[in-house]
């Protein structure tokens, strides 16, 4: 999963008597100020809901009464034109995800007429500025709720709680010029700061992987020769104009975006490498797609064309690779280990090169 990215690929699935709503989107933002929903997911067997942005963002909550109403609103976040409905349980009747207003994006839990909730036992907690889940408490039965006045009852929003990270960041890099003439590569390593990014299993952070693939990609272009640049060299927040803006300044020839993907933690099976690019990339994103796949053991998931911003805006042959599933069992504990990011940095850096060498 900042004012970032980007693409989740989510699968729509049923469970035994309920529907746990995921899904299957892909959504570019059309512009850098506003997020996106990403992926959410009712899961009836635990009441609870799991909301994934590609931005931070706050929820803000409220339980509205006849009939009773859990009410998500997602300020500066937006939602593709898609609106389901759908009875759930003798107890839900309905979850909705739609568009409230231009900036923010409403997700309605509604209960059967005959049940209610206490609105005081409604958890709304964050595992990262772009991961959230509500807790629902125990449905009751309606009649033998306590009459209140109030129609509307506020509920309190903690700010996240972000896990300890996993890996250690690098320190600052500069990155004067190697000899004038070569090549220059931006490499932008995603989220950063106050953006975790994707938050997977044990907690691991998709800045912290990508920073250190990243940097060891920087480091190994340069020893060959070539102008390498990168986005952020330690754990700082950089928004997506400024990425675009220091590779267009440096007049790159290369900009390579480097990311981890998620998707929820229910689904771990879901693996694999990705690499997409907008329109004058592909054939970088093949040159790299391919020599991962050859140096390195990773599920394969395909070159896709997509959106993203920094992608549609960098005027330079510009790629976006998603190393694995931060979330995939598979790829979670292979990303932990750093001879496997050493393995991705290799192989990154000598994608780069074949394309640079018209291989």
């Amino acid at each position: 999963m900042p004012a970032q990215r980007r693409l989740w690929n989510c699968k729509m699935r049923k469970a035994s008597w309920v529907l746990p709503l995921a899904l299957s989107l892909f959504c570019w933002a059309d512009s850098a100020s506003a997020g996106q929903l990403t992926y959410w997911k009712f899961n009836s067997k635990k009441s609870r809901i799991d909301l994934i942005t590609n931005s931070a963002t706050k929820p803000r909550a409220k339980v509205v009464m006849n009939p009773t109403r859990l009410v998500i609103d997602l300020p500066n976040t937006t939602f593709r034109k898609l609106k389901a409905r759908r009875k759930i349980s003798k107890y839900v009747r309905e979850v909705r995800v739609a568009q409230h207003n231009r900036k923010t994006t409403r997700v309605v839990v509604e209960l059967s007429k005959k049940y209610t909730l206490s609105p005081r036992r409604v958890l709304v907690r964050g595992i990262a500025p772009n991961r959230w889940y509500i807790q629902l408490p125990k449905f009751f039965p309606l009649k033998d709720a306590k009459k209140s006045s109030r129609k509307t009852i506020a509920i309190r929003v903690p700010p996240p709680k972000i896990p300890k990270p996993s890996i250690s960041s690098p320190g600052p890099i500069v990155s004067k010029p190697v000899k004038s003439g070569a090549k220059v590569v931006v490499i932008d390593p995603g989220h950063g700061g106050a953006d975790p990014g994707a938050v997977g299993i044990g907690g691991i952070q998709e800045k912290r992987v990508v920073l250190d693939v990243s940097t060891q990609v920087h480091n190994l272009l340069r020893k060959r020769g070539i102008n390498a640049v990168l986005t952020r060299s330690g754990d700082r927040e950089v928004d997506l104009p400024p990425r675009v803006a220091k590779a267009e300044g440096a007049r790159a020839d290369v900009f390579v975006s480097i990311h981890a993907n998620a998707i929820s933690l229910s689904r771990p099976d879901i693996n694999g490498l990705e690499t997409y690019y907008y329109v004058t990339g592909y054939r970088l994103a093949r040159a790299i797609h391919t020599s991962i796949r050859r140096a390195v053991s990773v599920g394969d998931r395909g070159i896709r064309q997509a959106r993203f911003y920094v992608l549609r805006k960098s005027s330079m042959p510009a790629v976006l690779v998603e190393l694995g599933f931060l979330t995939g069992r598979t790829d979670a504990a292979k990303l932990r280990t750093a001879a496997h990011r050493k393995r991705l940095a290799e192989a990154i850096a000598q994608g780069i090169v074949n394309y640079l060498q018209g291989k």
